[in-house]
C-alpha cells in the first residue's frame, strides 16, 4: 500500500501517515519507536511492542513499516538503517561500520554499545567519536578537544587508536624541541665553566696592575652564568615533567569521562 508521511525536524520523526484507507496518527516512545497508530477517531489502527533489541510484534493489520526506532521494518527480522542493515533478531548489525577503528569502539557489528534501552543508532554510524568530541568541546573547550586530549591521554598512544600516529608525532617533536633546547643551554654552561677554568690557570700579573681583581671577577662572573644556566636546564625539566605529567594525567581524565558519558 502506497502512503505519504509528513515528518517533523527530528531524525525519522513522523507526524502523519496518509493511505487510501485514511489518516493515521502514530504514537511513539522515547526511543521514537512507533507504539500505535491511530485513525482520525483516535481508535487503534494498530500496535507495536518491541523487546529490548527491537524484535517486534504487531497486533493490527496496518501497513505502516515505520516501527524500532522509527525505521522501515523490511519484513524480513532486517530494519534498514541508511548505512547498513540491522538485525533485531540477532541484536546486531548484520555489516561492519563503514566507518571502521574511527567509530569509536572496537567490535564494528555492535549496536550502541549494546545500550539499546537508551541509545539509538538511525544512520548505521556509531556516533560515539562525535558525542565525546561533542562532550569534551562543551565541557573543557576546543583546546581540550583539538589538542590536548589526540596527543596527551594515554589512550591515545594504543596502536588501535585514530590518535596513535599523531601522539607519538607530538611525543616525538617534543622530545627533540625539549633536549634541543635544554642541550643549547647545557653548552652554553659549558663554555663559561670551562672558560672560569681557563682563566684559573692564568697568573693574575698577566691582568695587570689588578690583575687578581679582574681574574676573580671574571672567574665569579663565568661560573656565574653557568650556575645560571644549569640551573635554567634542571628548573626546566624538572617543571616541563611535571607539567607533562599534569596535562597527561588531565587529558587522559577528560578522555575516559567522554568516554563513559558517551557509552551510557
Amino acid at each position: 500500500m502506497t502512503a505519504n508521511l509528513l515528518t517533523g525536524p527530528g531524525i525519522d520523526q513522523v507526524l502523519l501517515r496518509e493511505t487510501s484507507a485514511g489518516m493515521e496518527t502514530p504514537l511513539i516512545d522515547a526511543l521514537g519507536s512507533i507504539i500505535q497508530m491511530t485513525n482520525p477517531a483516535q481508535a487503534t489502527v494498530a500496535s507495536y511492542s518491541y523487546d529490548a533489541y527491537g524484535n517486534t510484534t504487531q497486533v493490527g493489520t496496518d501497513s505502516n513499516s515505520q516501527q524500532y526506532t522509527g525505521r522501515e521494518n523490511d519484513g524480513t527480522g532486517l530494519y534498514y538503517f541508511r548505512a547498513r542493515y540491522y538485525s533485531a533478531v540477532q541484536g546486531r548489525f548484520i555489516s561492519q561500520d563503514p566507518l571502521g577503528w574511527g567509530a569509536g569502539q572496537s567490535n564494528g557489528y555492535t549496536y550502541v554499545h549494546d545500550n539499546p534501552v537508551q541509545k539509538k543508532d538511525p544512520m548505521g554510524l556509531d556516533d560515539t567519536k562525535q558525542c565525546k568530541q561533542n562532550f569534551l568541546t562543551n565541557n573543557y573547550g576546543n583546546f581540550v578537544n583539538d589538542w590536548l586530549v589526540p596527543n596527551l591521554s594515554l589512550e591515545s598512544y594504543l596502536p588501535n587508536s585514530p590518535n596513535f600516529s599523531e601522539a607519538w608525532g607530538t611525543t616525538a617533536e617534543a622530545f627533540f624541541v625539549k633536549g634541543g633546547a635544554l642541550g643549547g643551554l647545557g653548552l652554553a654552561a659549558n663554555f663559561f665553566e670551562n672558560r672560569a677554568a681557563s682563566t684559573i690557570a692564568i697568573p693574575a700579573s698577566e691582568f695587570g696592575v689588578f690583575g687578581t681583581w679582574i681574574k676573580g671577577s671574571s672567574i665569579m662572573g663565568d661560573m656565574s652564568m653557568a650556575n645560571l644556566l644549569n640551573g635554567i636546564v634542571a628548573g626546566t625539566a624538572r617543571y616541563a615533567s611535571l607539567a607533562g605529567v599534569g596535562l597527561t594525567a588531565f587529558a587522559t581524565t577528560a578522555d575516559a569521562l567522554a568516554t563513559y558519558h558517551c557509552s551510557k
